[in-house]
């Protein structure tokens, strides 16, 4: 059965997720690159995209299992994994592709902060990699709100740990504009800037995909939310980090402008996250895999006619 299978965290498991990413991977780069012509740029382009795409992965899995997000089964690695398929052709995109691998460094950092090592370290880098982030979309500066998230539930809020995720973000935007200001591009960092775009613009149309993971993830949130909350525990803590990323990157989704599809990628890590959450709770597998089996006819219909 699928749950079965879905079940098991053996590399057998990530190979076939991976294969499945990788097949879709080729047809959308044979269509978006090769259908006229064979060009060997593209073709480097297709490796470095596909090396991209691996480093997100690998990121993925390592934020899941070090921060125990999930039980040990593949639910949450698999979804994210299949979820992304409707996404791969807007990720083809080196500045769309460099968002979404900065962010999930960001996520490493941010999570990271469940254990009591480096503290101070953790919320530099954890701004440092947000402040890069910006930079390639300034509307992400919303997910500072993140950190001190992660702060407030796993540490205490003082000078330093309020103090230090905004120098972590304010470095990187710093050396990006002395860089402009040292080769008379300061044009540059004001269009980036610019950029900046407080649209709110959330049609149901362009959206369906947000909406259908949207209504999995509010269903999973109201099965786990009762047995978490009362429970004095790490996961708790988790609990409220993972909703409360949801909760910023959906602002994210409805302010809209200039990188939207990257903002529905954002959402991914956290929807499978809370909807893993939910499914473990079904404790007939047939109904799991009827579940699973859904969401993955509902994705593969929607990339095939999207």
């Amino acid at each position: 059965m699928l749950a079965n299978f879905l079940e098991k965290s053996k590399p057998i498991n990530f190979v076939a997720y991976l294969s499945l990413f990788f097949a879709f991977f080729l047809v959308e780069v044979f269509y978006t690159f090769f259908i006229d012509a064979f060009v060997f740029e593209n073709l480097l382009n297709t490796a470095a995209f596909l090396s991209l795409f691996l480093l997100i992965f690998f990121f993925l899995n390592f934020i899941i299992i070090k921060n125990r997000l999930t039980f040990d089964n593949t639910f949450a690695y698999f979804l994210c994994t299949l979820f992304l398929i409707i996404y791969i052709k807007d990720l083809l995109d080196y500045k769309s592709l460099f968002s979404v691998l900065l962010y999930f460094l960001f996520l490493r950092k941010t999570y990271s902060l469940r254990t009591n090592k480096k503290t101070l370290q953790k919320l530099f880098d954890a701004g440092f990699w947000l402040g890069v982030l910006v930079i390639f979309q300034p509307n992400c500066i919303l997910l500072l709100l993140l950190i001190y998230t992660s702060v407030l539930v796993y540490r205490t809020i003082n000078i330093q740990t309020g103090l230090i995720p905004i120098i972590g973000v304010v470095v990187p935007v710093f050396l990006f504009f002395s860089y402009c200001l040292w080769f008379d591009k300061t044009a540059v960092f004001t269009n980036t800037f610019n950029q900046l775009d407080l649209n709110f613009n959330f049609s149901i149309e362009n959206n369906w995909f947000i909406i259908f993971i949207s209504v999995l993830s509010i269903v999973a949130f109201l099965l786990k939310t009762p047995k978490t909350i009362p429970v004095s525990n790490k996961f708790r803590m988790s609990w409220v980090l993972i909703n409360m990323n949801y909760l910023f990157v959906f602002i994210l989704i409805l302010i809209g402008g200039f990188a939207e599809e990257v903002f529905g990628v954002f959402l991914l890590f956290p929807a499978s996250i809370i909807i893993t959450n939910g499914m473990e709770l079904i404790s007939k597998k047939m109904i799991q895999s009827i579940v699973f089996g859904i969401i993955i006819l509902i994705t593969i219909c929607g990339w095939c006619f999207l």
